[in-house]
């Protein structure tokens, strides 16, 4: 005689076609079933049902999909985050629905994020990114499991893609000086069209032109290391004109803000900033939002917009090669060790949380001060000899 099944724990049954189903009572009055290829399949159908319902797995809710879940995963993060770490979020969800959207919350296993992640970076996707959409994912299956939908994260399960340390290109003087005189309009590539013939002709000759309104901007990130993050957000009221500093808001370290010194040519930079605004804040269009670097209108320049700006200010410049804004405060820290820097001093004036950060990834020489100590060492042997 077969043993009856204990109650609650399901049971396969076949219908009158002959197809065989696992069926199992998963609370409040509903039921789960599962059409399967045999006996023994219904038979591991239920055993994995019971086992993920021993883990608490809401049964019913489980089904859904991920691309349902990270929506409603975003929807509830977009509370509780800023919104550029929500739009960091969104941005990379969208790389994971294409790929795994369509698969139930509960048949997700480590193999697909695996496979989703080889699939990406054949794409062309950067390893970095590959790990930030990984990071994404694992992040909403985590709240996944807190909400009993999920018996593990698998995303917890796959190896982090092979990042290599990012190593930011490394101003020469002579570039920080081209991009300088470009945006102070002492020397700039301008457009220059003759005719000749009926065709026009447009060459690039070297002249003076008026300074950028952006011109102060590049010279305290040059100075001073700023974030892109950060110098789009300073304030008038951030400025100390009598004690020549900068207040700077750091979400990075744990005392919130730090205060950065001006040297007496910065600080002019800003006294005269500060009138050409008085005069653009009589114009009719003008809102105004207390910004240092603010648009022509007074709203805050986009991150885009200021990326084009500077692309353009290289071209200007006569740069050959390409590099980011952000490049800028690699160029800045590292001169601040070249000029002999103490480590600390150096950590607070990045706003890193501590100096090894610091040191390991901005400490840089250029090529001319490596030549600089040979060559002081080599004649300090010469003298010692004679």
């Amino acid at each position: 005689m077969a043993r009856r099944r204990a109650r609650g724990t399901g049971s396969p049954y076949q219908d009158k076609h002959g197809q065989w189903w696992a069926k199992l009572p998963i609370g409040g009055g509903r039921t789960r079933r599962a059409r399967c290829a045999d006996r023994k399949d219904a038979e591991r159908t239920l055993k994995t049902w019971l086992e993920a319902k021993d883990h608490r797995v809401d049964l019913g809710a489980s089904q859904q999909s991920l691309k349902a879940w990270l929506e409603q995963w975003l929807e509830a993060k977009r509370a509780s985050v800023k919104a550029s770490t929500w739009e960091f979020y969104k941005r990379h969800c969208d790389y994971i629905v294409p790929q795994l959207g369509h698969t139930k919350l509960e048949s997700l296993e480590a193999h697909h994020v695996r496979s989703m992640l080889a699939a990406l970076a054949k794409a062309g996707l950067a390893p970095q990114s590959c790990e930030h959409v990984r990071g994404v994912l694992r992040n909403a299956l985590n709240m996944a499991l807190k909400d009993h939908l999920m018996v593990e994260n698998v995303a917890m399960l796959v190896d982090a893609p092979r990042v290599e340390p990012f190593d930011a290109p490394l101003l020469t003087d002579e570039e920080i000086d081209a991009l300088l005189d470009c945006v102070d309009g002492r020397r700039r590539l301008v457009p220059r069209r003759h005719r000749e013939g009926k065709r026009w002709i447009t060459e690039w000759c070297w002249a003076e032109a008026p300074p950028e309104r952006l011109a102060p901007l590049l010279h305290l990130v040059l100075a001073l290391g700023f974030r892109r993050g950060e110098f789009l957000k300073l304030l008038w009221a951030d400025w100390d004109r009598k004690e020549q500093t900068l207040r700077v808001k750091d979400a990075k370290t744990a005392a919130g803000w730090r205060y950065l010194p001006l040297s007496d040519d910065l600080n002019d930079r800003l006294i005269a900033l500060w009138a050409e605004r008085q005069e653009e804040r009589k114009l009719p269009h003008w809102k105004e939002h207390g910004l240092i670097f603010a648009s022509e209108v007074g709203t805050k320049i986009g991150e885009r917009n200021i990326s084009r700006w500077f692309d353009r200010i290289q071209e200007q410049a006569g740069l050959t090669r390409h590099i980011r804004i952000h490049d800028l405060r690699h160029a800045a820290i590292s001169d601040w060790f070249a000029a002999g820097a103490d480590p600390r001093a150096a950590q607070d004036l990045a706003g890193h949380a501590s100096p090894i950060t610091t040191q390991r990834i901005y400490a840089k020489s250029r090529a001319e001060h490596r030549r600089d100590i040979i060559e002081r060492t080599q004649e300090r042997r010469k003298r010692r000899k004679a």
